[in-house]
């Protein structure tokens, strides 16, 4: 993700991986709304489409992952592949995650994916969502938004 920064908004100093990892864990709070201004930057409107993504993909996992036929990780150079097949609907997904993506992922699943044991979170995974929320600043409490799940 790029480094994009908005020093003007709301009191938050904000990069692509703060507003992932923010918008993700703790939506309500970095609205974009309430921080218009935040999101005028392309990369950090990318970032909180991705946020998203995220969370719709981690209530998906946590549903349904004992449903898949196969959900395995895939190392692909600096990403990882998620991959999951669903036989039922002759469906084989495939979605690229960057580290910090993939932690947040398990931080979002936060070990309630059964039959998905790739996807539980370990504490390298905890301490990088929590380095990268704690580049926003004061007007974020870093500490409590990485636990909380």
């Amino acid at each position: 993700m790029s480094t994009a920064r908005d020093d003007a908004a709301e009191g938050f100093h904000a990069d692509a991986d703060s507003v992932l990892c923010a918008a993700a864990l703790e939506p309500e709070r970095l609205s974009r709304n309430r921080h218009f201004s935040l999101f005028s930057h392309p990369a950090l409107r990318k970032a909180h489409s991705r946020a998203q993504s995220l969370r719709h993909l981690a209530r998906l996992l946590r549903a349904t992952a004992h449903a898949f036929d196969d959900l395995h990780l895939e190392k692909h150079g600096p990403r990882t592949h998620l991959v999951y097949r669903d036989d039922a609907i002759s469906l084989t997904r495939r979605i690229a995650l960057e580290p910090l993506e993939l932690s947040l992922l398990r931080v979002l699943i936060g070990g309630a994916a059964p039959g998905a044991d790739a996807l539980q979170p370990s504490e390298p995974d905890h301490r990088r969502v929590h380095v990268a929320l704690m580049a926003l600043g004061s007007g974020f409490d870093a500490a409590d938004a990485a636990t909380r799940r």
